[in-house]
């Protein structure tokens, strides 16, 4: 009796110690190829930040007058043309038509400024213009009341 349940377990054992079928390497391997497959798919562009909406958009008007900026237009509202996408977080939802106020924190005038991780470059925008941009908050005083935040875009 002793001898049957030994080799039961033992039988048992050796069964379910054996190796499945799976190269753990070859799996490691398929993942990265997978990884690169992605990164070349999606660009570092195309992706949207935490807490933030890339959209294109319209400029209906600019306030000239902003504490906030005294050297530089920084205020405009605009009409949203198309939402491209939402980062995770972001706390609205923006449709085509829609008006929303924007704080751009460079100005809207031409400008070329030197940061930490390189050269930003303002094109500049005036009314009518349309451009992408990714947007930021929608709330807070320090974003100038419900207005989004803007800090770097592109003339379309």
């Amino acid at each position: 009796m002793k001898r049957i349940v030994f080799l039961t377990l033992l039988t048992t054992v050796s069964i379910c110690s054996c190796k499945s079928g799976k190269d753990p390497m070859k799996e490691e391997n398929d993942s990265r190829q997978m990884r690169e497959q992605l990164r070349k798919a999606l660009p570092i562009e195309s992706i949207i930040g935490v807490g933030r909406c890339r959209l294109v958009a319209t400029i209906l008007s600019i306030d000239t007058i902003d504490k906030r900026c005294l050297h530089v237009p920084c205020r405009a509202r605009a009409r949203v043309v198309e939402t491209r996408g939402y980062g995770s977080s972001f706390g609205s939802i923006l449709v085509a038509g829609q008006e929303i106020d924007l704080l751009f924190e460079f100005g809207l005038a031409p400008l070329t400024k030197q940061l930490a991780n390189g050269k930003l470059v303002v094109t500049g925008l005036t009314v009518g213009e349309s451009f992408q941009a990714d947007i930021q908050g929608g709330g807070g005083e320090s974003a100038g009341g419900n207005a989004f935040t803007v800090f770097d875009y592109t003339k379309k």
